[in-house]
């Protein structure tokens, strides 16, 4: 009641009184209390995300219910001296849903006057808009966003409640989804410099800031991909050129781990990759490894690597270093002809994660596809195996983005929807925000479970840079299993770009709007043409169901 109307709240002399306040949405803020009287009392606010099911256990269940369940949060303590008017306010904001108020007086009463949030985070101005005829993903977008506002605040941040440090992984897809819903980009560009600001002696950088303590070798090679989706969604030439030493310094490092395979072991540090929970339980090495663990040869890793070297390439020929990028591309082709001869398991048509064939991942498969060297019939029955086999090692909440993206990469973004059920069940479950991992999350709000909403628009409505710069558009929807989806996004520079797709029974109907400058191509499977500013209407028959009968065999391009 406090929080809804001006009327104090008195608690009475050598009492005690316990409250627990639901914000009935995830917050981060500055709790504002103030209070009269109460001279020796003393008052507890404790956040939580959630409460618990036992007081040992780390299950929370419901995260709506609260009767039967034990709290467990973090907070201050204040003494009021009982004087008036007396405002008491935390150094540092708090995070979570829930608030424990405890409240223990002395000889006197205390009058709690007022008790408030001031909200803190970001200003995201979100400028994008989707909507779909599955409400599925309409009712999904609000958490989502949610998740990636409450991890938005001076620089990027994997969860608010807990480490509140922005992680080269999480920071990639937070800044995606940026790129995706705002033209301001001024959160990624701190990321990306703040990241080459941790470089160690190596080259590589450290995985996290402002704590840059943890070397993930993997992440090192993420940062990589953010400057390349930096210059794909933004371009500014002179301030990519910028990181350009750290990208190749990077790249260099991990060739001297070169084997005499011709394949590249681990550097030193945390093999971290997804948080599967097979490997967290059988894995001899730290969770979130896969098999091959830390120092070893990693198929996954293998094939990120060949992956980061592609990107190099390509950023190195958009700055017009042909030389710099015709080693990169020679060096990724030889990297992939040893991962392919080592790594290629005939038996199962899969990559193994390991040298000995005997652990095999979605993840290893993803990256194969995503590097774009194999065979095209060769990735389609990769991914179908992908998507089959339930025997492989499954992606969970963030590396299912390296899947959309392959799925998209692949012209079959229209499976993604059957694979979000973990964010088609937040509402069920009580969630107001994303989770971080599967089964009993510790993190009930990490932004890299936003990442859909990028593939809302990059994949699903298929609106892209069509070419470094965002100069031009490339459209190319993936939505066949839905009749009518909607977009707007916006570009960086000339403003909002519009499609809205109508799927009758004989044909598929496109409205493509583009701002004022802005040129671009729309691109289906049996369908392209140049697109021109200003508004276009296409119609098209519709697809027949789709040839899924795919030969494995086939040599590296």
């Amino acid at each position: 009641a406090m929080l809804e109307t001006s009327a104090p709240l008195i608690i009475g002399p050598k009492s005690h009184q316990r409250i627990l306040l639901d914000w009935n949405n995830y917050q981060c803020g500055y709790t504002q209390l103030i209070v009269s009287g109460g001279k020796g009392s003393r008052i507890s606010l404790e956040w939580a995300e959630s409460l618990y099911e036992s007081r040992e256990s780390q299950a929370k269940g419901h995260r709506d219910q609260v009767e039967g369940k034990f709290f467990r949060g973090v907070g201050n303590v204040y003494l009021p001296d009982g004087g008036e008017q007396r405002f008491f306010e935390p150094l540092w904001w708090e995070a979570g849903r829930y608030v424990q108020v405890q409240v223990t007086t002395a000889d006197e009463p205390v009058v709690i006057q007022r008790l408030s949030l001031m909200e803190t985070r970001y200003p995201l101005d979100v400028q994008s808009r989707f909507e779909f005829d599955d409400d599925r993903l309409n009712q999904a977008a609000t958490p989502m966003l949610r998740t990636l506002e409450m991890c938005s605040h001076e620089t990027f941040m994997d969860c608010p409640y807990y480490e509140q440090l922005m992680y080269v992984g999480d920071s990639r897809l937070e800044a995606l989804a940026t790129y995706m819903l705002t033209a301001d980009d001024r959160l990624p560009r701190q990321a990306l410099k703040l990241f080459d600001s941790t470089r160690m002696a190596s080259g590589l950088v450290r995985a996290s800031f402002s704590k840059a303590v943890h070397v993930l070798p993997g992440f090192a090679l993420w940062w990589i991909g953010m400057v390349y989706d930096y210059a794909l969604w933004r371009g500014d030439e002179a301030f990519v050129r910028s990181l350009l030493p750290g990208v190749r310094a990077a790249l260099d490092h991990v060739m001297t781990h070169t084997t005499d395979d011709h394949l590249v072991a681990v550097p030193d540090g945390w093999h971290f990759v997804d948080w599967v929970p097979s490997w967290n339980n059988s894995s001899p090495w730290p969770v979130g490894t896969p098999s091959a663990g830390n120092g070893g040869v990693c198929g996954i890793f293998n094939w990120q690597f060949v992956l980061a070297l592609n990107m190099a390439a390509e950023l190195d020929r958009w700055l017009g270093e042909k030389e710099s990028a015709m080693r990169w591309q020679r060096l990724a082709r030889q990297y992939a002809k040893a991962i392919h001869e080592l790594f290629w398991n005939q038996a199962r048509g899969l990559y193994a994660d390991d040298l000995h064939h005997q652990h095999f991942s979605q993840h290893a498969q993803c990256l194969a596809i995503l590097t774009g060297l194999l065979p095209l019939n060769m990735q389609h029955q990769l991914m179908e195996k992908t998507l089959s086999d339930a025997s492989l090692a499954q992606t969970t909440i963030y590396f299912r983005h390296y899947l959309f993206e392959a799925l998209g990469q692949l012209g079959m973004g229209d499976q993604i929807v059957n694979l979000m059920e973990p964010w088609f069940a937040l509402n069920d479950q009580g969630f107001k925000t994303i989770y971080e991992s599967p089964g009993e999350p510790r993190s009930d709000c990490h932004a890299w479970g936003s990442h859909p909403l990028y593939h809302y628009g990059a994949t699903l409505l298929g609106i892209r840079p069509d070419g470094m710069g965002f100069d031009s558009v490339r459209i190319s929807p993936q939505l066949d299993r839905m009749q009518f989806a909607k977009a707007q996004v916006m570009h960086p520079r000339l403003g909002l770009i519009r499609v809205t797709t109508d799927f009758q029974e004989s044909h598929r109907g496109y409205q493509i709007e583009l701002p004022p400058g802005l040129h671009g191509r729309f691109v289906t499977k049996d369908h392209s043409q140049l697109l021109s500013p200003g508004s276009t209407f296409i119609e098209l028959p519709m697809l027949p169901a789709p040839d899924t009968s795919h030969s494995l065999r086939g040599s590296l391009l």
